[in-house]
């Protein structure tokens, strides 16, 4: 299985978890960025897949539009 193959088994499990939101691989960097809930431990990523470069980037829950209050 090659690399790009292996990032999408990786994304497609964390996704299922919870634990992603989404990904964006860049080959000409060869490098991938998993974008996470900020409860998740970034810890739990490697730190490269198959020579891969990871970086994971923290994304805030969205805030519901009626807890904002009156404007």
């Amino acid at each position: 299985m090659g690399s790009r193959e292996q990032i999408d088994a990786f994304a497609r499990e964390r996704m299922s978890a919870g634990d992603l939101l989404t990904w964006d691989f860049d080959e000409d960097l060869d490098e991938v960025r998993f974008f996470v809930p900020p409860e998740v431990d970034e810890s739990t990523y490697p730190l490269d897949i198959e020579g891969t470069h990871v970086v994971v980037h923290k994304l805030p829950r969205p805030v519901p539009y009626d807890s904002l209050g009156p404007r």
